[in-house]
């Protein structure tokens, strides 16, 4: 079958036009006119998403350690290596978990570092990491609980235990 087109098809086309541009004018004018539906003010106003400061806590509330880490949106978390002390035969990498808002200004974390020998890259365990954190009184920085777990390649747990944390967020400051 064979189409030809005319000048009256032509011109049809373009008296329609017009017509089908106004209606999509009117359609987009009131779509953008709709209200839209979004989460409650309390979860955008203390996001954990960005860049953030993390200080480890010991006894007395004098640090112990400082990291950086980067939480996203959909809810990951990029660790820095804190570790190095702790296993000087050892190269501890970056760590990578999850989080997830539990309540209002409050958040749980899980985070694990995999574990390398220096000498020649085996696998010697894994940290793995467990924060409850919340948004301290002033509403800019974010304290909580850490616990921690060293697990060898078999599986036993050779050590544990807790730190306080306090985070502090990465602020853009203007070039000078």
């Amino acid at each position: 079958m064979t189409y030809r087109f005319t000048n009256q098809t032509s011109t049809r086309l373009n008296t329609a036009r017009p017509a089908f541009i106004g209606a999509v004018l009117i359609a987009a004018a009131l779509i953008s006119a709709t209200p839209v539906r979004t989460q409650t003010i309390a979860a955008d106003v203390q996001p954990l998403q960005g860049a953030w400061m993390m200080d480890y806590l010991g006894e007395g509330g004098s640090l112990s350690g400082r990291t950086s880490a980067i939480f996203t949106s959909d809810g990951s978390v990029f660790v820095q290596n804190t570790v190095p002390n702790i296993l000087p035969e050892a190269i501890v990498l970056h760590g990578t978990g999850e989080w997830v808002r539990s309540a209002d200004g409050q958040f749980d974390l899980t985070w694990i570092y995999p574990v390398v020998s220096a000498t020649d890259g085996s696998n010697m365990g894994m940290f793995k990491d467990r924060a409850k954190l919340r948004y301290s009184s002033d509403g800019k920085t974010l304290e909580g609980r850490l616990t921690f777990q060293y697990t060898l390649p078999d599986g036993t747990v050779a050590f544990d235990g807790t730190s306080q944390m306090k985070l502090v967020r990465v602020r853009i400051e203007p070039l000078p």
